[in-house]
């Protein structure tokens, strides 16, 4: 608060108090111990007390000007600006009614020096190296200016000081203070000065392919890394066989196979841990052979089963359109059973199919190759497996066929598990019976969970078709022909059915 005369305060700081014979040998010591001086323009200042007397007061006289309360380090002073320009002094008295021999007394003394500083804040310095003026108005003869970091550059002026800094290296920002001085005046004027940053996270990544497919032969292709993080990492999506990589400080280099199909994909994702935000990603293509037909019979869907052996939601081929929408240019035979009415054995599944069932066998037909342009030798890829009844002893071997005598069954039968192909149309196949001697898993999971006949390598088998043209079509029949498998096509005699599934065919023109 502030007094014309006198201002008393009382200050009790156990922390200064030293205890035993305080009695005895009461002590108060002051600093400075004359005179303290404040600033032109207002400002603060500090009377600091050590004592051993619990009673101590201060009083302020001559001190309209002037405040001062008493704190745990002795008593701060605080002085409004000086109008006038003119030197002017109070009186601080520091007293104990109980040992008046520690009484002290001093003067504050506020002359008419000043020092001014314009803009009164520094603002923030760019991180790419900057420079700013400051202006100083004083009559304090000896200030300096300083600073507590070396990347602040303080430098003197006629007008004031100019402060420099270099381009921040960090990935930070940084921040020193600037100190402006009088010694002689007890003037002392702090600022923070922070500098931005330039580091701005990078990761790019670019390839020797310069965005072209890689050749099928295969070949070497360089991807190239432009970051300024050092703990980038990558990934490689479903991590093929097909491609090796080797890394060094700023480089990939992608070691490609030859490529016996039709073209393939791989994504390489590109990230940091210190910097999730910043990510990549690069796509490699490889071109493969010329796809003439490509069917993975992935429109059968809707609660179908893996399961070759289950049933549940399947439809016959003649409701395909209605069920799915579509049968991708596919048909099948219809073959009357022992009802009248004849009908296609052909069946969904997730994904597949299954054509051929007890005591009839089935077919499927491939749409026509109409990409063949005049007459082309193709390939022909096929996933296909064998049938057997789910967890009966023959489902682990070659038990497949089912034998009738005279429309009688006799169980299965050990004999070839025949798929035979037909071509269509124009082309000559290279071979037109499959012995198919892979099977679905069945309930007893002999592969494991999740395991599906398709995985199986010995599923996929090829051929290829002479001088096929865009009329050619692919007739795949489960067994030796549609129907019941003797001459007349009835079940007087010998004869054996087929049931299969089939999936993911490729048909392409290899160089």
């Amino acid at each position: 608060m502030k007094a014309k005369h006198f201002l008393a305060a009382v200050l009790f700081v156990s922390a200064l108090v030293s205890c035993g014979d305080g009695e005895k040998n009461p002590f108060l010591e002051i600093n400075p111990l004359e005179a303290v001086q404040v600033e032109n323009g207002g400002g603060g200042a500090l009377i600091k007390i050590t004592t051993n007397v619990d009673d101590w007061t201060f009083g302020l006289a001559n001190a309209a000007w002037l405040t001062g309360e008493a704190t745990s380090e002795g008593i701060s002073l605080k002085a409004d600006a000086n109008p006038d320009n003119t030197t002017r002094r109070a009186v601080v008295t520091i007293s104990s009614a109980k040992y008046p021999a520690v009484n002290k007394m001093l003067s504050v003394i506020q002359t008419n020096t000043f020092l001014i500083v314009l803009p009164d804040a520094v603002s923030e310095l760019s991180g790419y190296g900057d420079a700013t003026s400051i202006g100083i108005s004083t009559n304090a003869e000896d200030w300096t200016a300083s600073a507590d970091s070396a990347w602040l550059d303080v430098a003197t002026t006629p007008a004031g000081i100019t402060l420099s800094v270099d381009e921040n290296p960090g990935k930070t920002p940084r921040t020193a203070h600037l100190t402006i001085r009088s010694e002689k005046y007890a003037i002392e004027r702090i600022f923070s000065v922070t500098q931005g940053i330039t580091f701005v996270p990078r990761l790019d990544v670019s390839s020797s392919s310069d965005g072209r497919p890689v050749a099928k032969a295969g070949g070497v292709v360089a991807v190239t890394v432009d970051t300024n993080i050092p703990d980038w990492e990558y990934s490689v999506e479903d991590n093929p066989d097909w491609v090796n990589v080797s890394k060094s400080v700023d480089e990939l280099t992608l070691t490609i196979d030859a490529n016996p199909l039709k073209e393939r994909t791989v994504t390489l994702y590109f990230t940091s841990t210190a910097y999730p935000e910043v990510n990549s990603q690069l796509q490699i293509t490889q071109t493969g052979v010329i796809v003439i037909l490509e069917e993975d019979f992935n429109f059968l869907t809707g609660g179908l089963s893996d399961d070759i052996f289950t049933s549940t939601s399947e439809k016959r081929f003649e409701a395909w359109v209605t069920a799915y929408g579509t049968t991708h240019g596919w048909t099948s035979t219809y073959v009357r059973d022992a009802g009248t009415n004849p009908y296609p054995w052909l069946y969904s599944r997730n994904g597949y199919v299954k054509f051929g069932k007890t005591n009839y066998n089935g077919d499927i037909i491939s749409p026509a190759l109409t990409a063949i342009e005049g007459t082309q030798d193709v390939v022909v890829s096929f996933k296909a497996c064998g049938y057997t009844s789910a967890g009966s002893a023959s489902s682990a071997g070659i038990l497949d066929p089912i034998h009738s005598i005279d429309g009688s069954s006799k169980g299965h039968a050990d004999v070839p598990n025949e798929l035979n192909i037909e071509i269509i149309g124009p082309g000559t196949a290279s071979q037109t019976m499959f012995d198919l001697d892979n099977y679905p898993d069945d309930n007893r999971r002999l592969h494991g969970a999740g395991w599906l006949w398709q995985m199986d390598p010995a599923a996929t088998r090829t051929f290829t078709i002479t001088g096929a043209t865009a009329e050619t079509q692919i007739r795949f029949i489960a067994g030796k022909k549609v129907g019941i498998s003797t001459e007349d096509g009835t079940t007087n005699g010998t004869y054996y059915t087929y049931r299969h599934g089939l999936d993911d065919v490729l048909v392409y023109v290899s160089d």
